[in-house]
């Protein structure tokens, strides 16, 4: 924006909290609002404004956002603040791949130690991932990592470089051998707000480190054995009928490291227990190929259905539920006696119901919010070339429709020009 000084203009700037409305399924930009202030409070009042204005409010029924606590806060929360505006319940839908991102940050800081700065960090490894791109090879070559888990098979097409970079490398640390071509890949820029490319500096490092650490091995270890294939096992099931089933999965995967360290992501797995609410878990089971499961979700939404009235609040305050270390299935997620219907399924009536006996439900709702990542970033840029809240979200829409209508080619063999242009050009010449 600009400012008048005297008989001159300058330019200002001015930082701002922007806040992205995305519709699901299909991953659809909606709008974007700009908080007074960053508390849930703000952010709510904000959200149901936009969200009056284009009148949808009595279409929501799922929110999905990260685990923040100005988002998932039990009084203050801005989705709770939202479920009070609305007058009803709304289906939480927290991001698994920000869940999973939480136990790699926090044994970033037990086995690396405190950071010092936006990308480094105060240990001696935090030193290293710095530059460990630069670093040769082991000598001695690197001790194989690997367990009995079946390794996830990906698209390249459909993943970023980071993320390709991340699956080649923990490949190479499972077989025990590195190319020279991925040796000569660099791994992202070290940010503690990117943890998909610290995860790829600590493979990198493992590499050409002679004698790792204790605290190196067991790093690399959990990433190669725990956080990167929980990052692509979500990116490959990301419906939110499979969060429930990748939070159990993060419990099994814990099991196998040593005491302090099992305790430690034991502890960001108990506070962040949002896949294991029964509501998640009944949604779950409707969706299972297990024709027991969904039977027994039925039954449980029925018995919810037949409490009387003034038991049902229609708000209900989100409460993270107990999970038990040994749980291994999703009935053994549910309490025994289920208070809180899915809001999903509220509108189901119960001939719908018992047609999910026959044929699971199928739901295309992400269980992750990356979606949200991409229009934050589209919002970032508009900022940078316009000015208010019209034009950005115009700009923003000319971009996503611009996109859609151009292709994109990866290479020049995917470039086809037809036979109308070739003769024009032809004609012209």
């Amino acid at each position: 924006m600009k400012q008048k000084i005297g008989d001159k203009w300058y330019g200002t700037k001015q930082v701002q909290d922007h806040y992205v409305l995305v519709g699901e399924p299909g991953s659809c930009y909606l709008s974007h609002l700009t908080a007074e202030r960053g508390t849930g409070a703000s952010i709510a009042n904000g959200l149901y404004e936009a969200m009056e204005e284009m009148e949808i409010t009595n279409k929501i029924v799922a929110v999905g956002a990260d685990s923040t606590a100005v988002n998932t806060g039990r009084k203050g929360g801005a989705v709770r603040l939202l479920e009070c505006k609305l007058g009803r319940p709304l289906h939480w839908f927290i991001c698994s791949l920000h869940l999973n991102e939480l136990h790699f940050r926090h044994l970033c800081q037990k086995l690396i130690g405190q950071t010092q700065s936006p990308n480094l960090w105060k240990g001696e490894i935090g030193k290293l991932l710095c530059s460990c791109e630069h670093l040769p090879v082991s000598k001695m070559g690197f001790q194989a990592i690997t367990d009995d888990n079946p390794f996830p098979d990906i698209d390249f097409d459909e993943i970023s470089c980071d993320l390709a970079y991340l699956y080649r490398i923990m490949a190479a640390i499972r077989s025990g051998t590195i190319s020279d071509d991925l040796l000569r890949e660099k791994p992202g820029p070290p940010s503690h707000a990117r943890w998909l490319t610290t995860a790829s500096r600590v493979c990198r490092l493992y590499v050409s480190t002679e004698s790792p650490s204790p605290e190196l091995f067991l790093l690399t270890k959990f990433v190669v054995c725990n956080y990167g294939p929980m990052w692509f096992r979500i990116k490959c099931r990301a419906r939110c009928t499979d969060g429930p089933r990748h939070f159990l999965e993060q419990i099994r995967l814990q099991k196998m490291f040593p005491v302090d360290i099992k305790n430690t992501i034991w502890s960001v797995i108990r506070r962040n227990s949002y896949w294991a609410h029964e509501e998640n878990a009944l949604l779950a089971m409707l969706a299972d190929d297990d024709l027991a499961n969904r039977q027994a979700a039925i039954c449980r939404i029925k018995s919810i259905r037949r409490a009387p009235i003034s038991t049902q609040q229609q708000v209900r305050e989100f409460l993270l539920p107990a999970v038990d270390e040994s749980v291994e299935t999703l009935t053994g997620l549910l309490p025994p006696a289920c208070a809180f219907e899915p809001p999903l399924t509220m509108q189901l009536s119960v001939e719908q119901l018992d047609k999910i006996a026959e044929e699971p439900i199928r739901m295309e709702v992400p269980c992750h919010s990356q979606a949200v990542e991409r229009c934050v970033r589209m919002v970032t840029e508009a900022s940078s070339q316009v000015y208010g809240m019209d034009a950005r979200d115009g700009y923003i829409k000319a971009r996503i429709k611009s996109r859609e209508m151009t292709p994109s080619f990866k290479s020049k063999q995917h470039f086809h020009v037809s036979e109308t242009v070739s003769a024009t050009v032809s004609d012209s010449v």
